[in-house]
């Protein structure tokens, strides 16, 4: 028997014959078919010298990638843990052999001493001898360019200890006055992960089936396997955002764990041949690199026995790291009998975890038909709560459509599984969609205790705690779902924001970048990065992002006409106008009348500057009880600060005592204090308001000043009646003059990335 077997399509045959000679003349026997010819069976001696070799060399190429034969070749190969993958031709593996590293051959001339061969053969040697193969330097990957949001990005280092990565990269080709990117060095943020025995990664299963056309289904059955096991207790796992992120990576289980700070990792494999299905999983411990459990389950495809296999895998990994332990019992109604419910359930979930238009669009109709096939599938119901509310960000869903078509489903999963952590976390999110933000709360800590290891209701209970302003309550969730989703964009973009209220900018725009990063075309992701770039004044840098995501975003397209107005192109922003822009137009334009009726009796500051102070008062008060903004709870912050300052005007208007406490608020942050301990531009402007509250004129004009010196234009200078004793000064005057030369500064730079369009915007 051969010691090596050589998998390939015919239409190769030239090049493999040269790689067969080679590693016959490094001494290795090798067995290959010159008149391979694909078809239903395997032959006897071709299945003998499968099984037989040591190490199978699957030569992928366009001719191999549609080979049912290769394909059949490469999965026992790779079930058997001896599958060595070459390109030919440069092309990529067929979907589901993608998460094997492959060595491209394409330029290979023959000759045994060039770089590729050295590195087969070093494999093909691990394979038959049974050594270690040897570990090469660990190589940078290279960030792919991303045009469409003015982006380019490079080198990503993982990194020991804490598991922090450092990431070096350019933000925006236009971004700075000069209009070349800036290269910015940045790292993860410093909460700190903790790293113990038990704790897991579930890697995506790789989908072994002939056609490749399962990659949902192996992904759908990791996750499901992740979500029994978090619901162990005392045991950590990593969600499914950062254990999915390394499916399109090479990486070695090692480096994967010490990224993820975790002691295991699970990693298996599905394969389904009509009616049958066959799950192969194993536990690796990181610290010795030993396989503590392996199982191969070869089953009926029914939803019952995928559940049965669940079942028996998680039983045997808490087994494994914990000794018999019962795993959390599971309501009936959380699962369905129907397999092709279940089907359109993991396909459903996998396309609403990609958070595209396209992908939510095609989730929402793969969801509802499980639900349709299964109306008392609970988790089904529950997941389309979820893909609604994510439509309003991703697919420009109106906020009423989406409430009014998640809340059925959320009161129906809440009363199929009303202890279920899914069904619990998506009435949480219906509630803070329909700003019941104290209802949302006590959801999703109900959720929580419940499963303790869902990072995504983690980060929802962030969110919430954001709009409420309790801040340092927010950074604890936040760090939470960060300690279980150290690699999820999303956690770091929502991070990113809560911080930027905070006042914290260079620990925002950190948070900002790093997500991108790792998810540069997600649109809440650009959107943290573009929101960082404005509060440094770089409102190029900011409109090159909006820009580009103008079609697909309308958060984006709201930015542009805020800036647009703000820097005097007014025939931009009114097309793109909403109630906002629409009354700062009528505003400019003197029509305060207009302006009162564009705008909305949510949006105080503009009731105040239309001079309708009294649907002003009227949204204040209501607010203070919303949100609850007398609690003791409500961290100061430069948001909060923004808010105080304005509410207190408004306040004081009608003499209103609440009025007292939001100007101690604003004394215990600005007494004593100078305009250079402040980073974000709200507090400037807070500053300014708190001294014109005091009638120190000359003390406004230094805050003011300081705001203006940063770059920034700040149009409640036009507006807010607070600086009326301030406009006939010519401090002040002198100062909008400057204002005006910021303003022309940013609309030149706008105006040449209009003038010359990205070609990869996506356009409107």
């Amino acid at each position: 028997m051969a010691d090596i077997f050589i998998s390939y399509a015919r239409a190769d045959r030239n090049k493999i014959e040269k790689l067969a000679a080679a590693l016959e003349a490094e001494g290795y026997s090798v067995w290959w078919d010159r008149q391979i010819v694909g078809g239903d069976e395997f032959s006897t001696d071709i299945e003998r010298e499968l099984n037989a070799a040591k190490a199978v060399i699957v030569g992928w190429s366009d001719s191999g990638s549609k080979s049912k034969w290769v394909k059949d070749e490469a999965s026992i190969a790779a079930d058997a843990g001896k599958m060595i993958a070459v390109s030919i031709d440069g092309a990529d593996p067929p979907i589901g052999y993608r998460q094997y590293h492959c060595i491209d051959l394409s330029s290979w001339k023959g000759n045994a001493k060039e770089t590729v061969f050295a590195e087969m053969a070093r494999s093909a040697k691990a394979k038959v001898t049974g050594e270690d193969a040897p570990v090469a330097a660990a190589a940078s990957v290279e960030g792919r360019g991303v045009s469409s949001a003015g982006l380019r990005f490079s080198g990503l280092a993982l990194a020991t200890g804490l598991a922090i990565f450092t990431i070096g990269f350019f933000v925006l080709q236009g971004g700075g006055e000069g209009g070349g990117g800036k290269a910015i060095e940045v790292s993860r943020p410093d909460a700190p992960l903790v790293a113990d025995e038990h704790s897991i990664a579930v890697l995506p299963f790789t989908d072994m089936s002939a056609a490749g056309d399962q990659e949902y289904f192996g992904d759908g059955i990791a996750e499901e396997l992740l979500n029994v096991l978090a619901g162990v207790d005392g045991l950590r796992v990593v969600s499914r955002t950062s254990a999915f992120s390394f499916k399109t990576r090479e990486a070695t289980v090692g480096e994967i764990a010490t990224a993820l700070n975790v002691g295991h990792v699970l990693e298996g494999s599905v394969r389904k041949a009509g009616d049958t299905l066959r799950i192969t999983a194993q536990l690796i411990d990181v610290s010795t690199d030993e396989h503590l459990w392996s199982g191969t389950y070869d089953r009926a495809l029914t939803a019952e026995s995928i559940f049965a296999i669940q079942d028996e895998i998680a039983r045997a990994i808490v087994t494994e790291l914990r000794g018999h332990l019962a795993l959390p019992s599971t309501a009936p109604a959380e699962r369905t009998i129907s397999t092709e419910a279940y089907d359109a359930y993991l396909r459903g979930r996998g396309l609403i975890a990609q958070r595209t238009s396209e992908t939510i669009d095609e989730g929402l109709a793969a969801l509802n038909r499980a639900a349709t096939l299964d109306p008392d599938f609970a988790l089904a119901q529950a997941a389309l709560v979820e893909a609604y509310i994510l439509a309003n960000t991703y697919a420009n869903m109106p906020n009423e459509q989406t409430i009014a078509r998640a809340a059925p489903h959320a009161d129906r999963a809440l009363a199929l599984a009303p202890d279920a952590a899914e069904s619990l976390a998506a009435y949480g999110w219906l509630l803070e969609e329909s700003e019941n933000y104290r209802g949302a709360i006590d959801y999703f800590e109900r959720a929580i205790a419940a499963n303790p290891n869902d990072a995504e209701t983690w980060r929802r209970l962030g969110l919430t705690f954001r709009t409420l302003d309790r801040f340092d309550k927010a950074k604890d969730a936040f760090e939470k779902a960060y300690q279980l989703d150290p690699l999820s964009p999303i956690v770091l973009a929502n991070w990113s924001i809560a911080l930027s209220n905070q006042g914290e900018l260079g620990a925002a725009g950190i948070n900002a970048r790093n997500a991108a990063r790792l998810r540069p075309d997600d649109v809440v992701v650009r959107a943290g990065v573009a929101d960082a770039l404005w509060y440094e004044a770089d409102f190029a840098g900011a409109h090159e992002i909006w820009k580009g995501a103008e079609a697909i975003s309308g958060r984006a397209r709201r930015n542009l006409a805020y800036t647009y107005d703000e820097i005097g192109l007014p025939e931009l922003a009114a097309p793109r106008a909403n109630a906002e822009i629409q009354t700062v137009i009528a505003l400019r334009k003197g029509d305060k009348a207009e302006a009162a009726r564009a705008a909305r009796s949510f949006q105080p500051i503009l009731l105040l500057w239309a001079g309708n102070i009294d649907r002003a008062y009227e949204f204040v008060k209501t607010d203070i009880e919303k949100r609850d903004l007398l609690s003791d709870e409500v961290t100061l912050s430069p948001s909060t600060q923004y808010v105080a300052a304005y509410y207190s005007e408004i306040l004081s208007a009608r003499n209103d005592p609440y009025a007292e406490i939001f100007k101690k608020r604003l004394a215990a942050q600005f007494k004593g204090r100078a305009p250079a301990d402040f980073e974000a531009p709200d507090s400037l402007y807070a500053g300014a308001k708190w001294r014109m509250i005091n009638n120190d004129v000359n003390g406004a004009l230094l805050w003011l000043e300081e705001l203006i010196d940063r770059g920034h234009i700040w149009r409640d200078i036009d507006f807010d009646p607070a600086l009326d004793p301030l406009r006939e000064a010519p401090e002040f005057q002198a100062l909008m003059a400057k204002r005006e030369e910021n303003a022309d500064r940013h609309r030149a730079l706008i105006e040449a990335q209009l003038a010359d369009p990205d070609p990869d915007w996506i356009m409107p």
